[in-house]
């Protein structure tokens, strides 16, 4: 990457991914308000996906090296499947204003929870603090 500016590459990467994230909630929305389900857009947003990345799947296989099956569920599952249909369930009484506020902000606070319960992590007394205060934001917000 010689002659490439890497500030101004980190601030195209951070406007496109903003991009794609708000683009995806109005779009999800307005799909979970007119003919569509939290399912159908759970769906949509991760079959297109699969079937690009099915060449690599097929050269590598579905299990990265140093992983296990149960890692891979874990992850694809409920941080990814259920997490989108809850995501377009509520989008559905909600507006897109507060689910762009909630959902990213409440990701660490579901990832901590998950690890917590699913993989027997300790909450440190900053993790326990970090979370609150994810909580009463949200709240605060809401």
């Amino acid at each position: 990457m010689h002659g490439v500016n890497r500030p101004a590459l980190a601030w195209v990467a951070l406007a496109l991914t903003i991009l794609i994230w708000s683009g995806y909630m109005v779009i999800a929305r307005a799909m979970v308000i007119t003919a569509l389900g939290p399912v159908e857009v759970g769906l949509l947003r991760f079959v297109p996906a699969t079937l690009l990345f099915a060449p690599v799947l097929i050269r590598n296989g579905p299990i990265p090296r140093g992983s296990s099956p149960s890692d891979v569920a874990l992850i694809a599952i409920p941080g990814g499947f259920l997490f989108i249909i809850c995501l377009a369930g509520g989008m559905k009484y909600a507006p897109v204003a507060d689910a762009v506020i909630f959902a990213p902000s409440m990701l660490p606070f579901y990832v901590a929870c998950l690890a917590f319960f699913f993989l027997g992590e300790t909450l440190s007394g900053k993790r326990i603090i970090g979370l609150a205060l994810i909580i009463g934001g949200a709240a605060a917000v809401g």
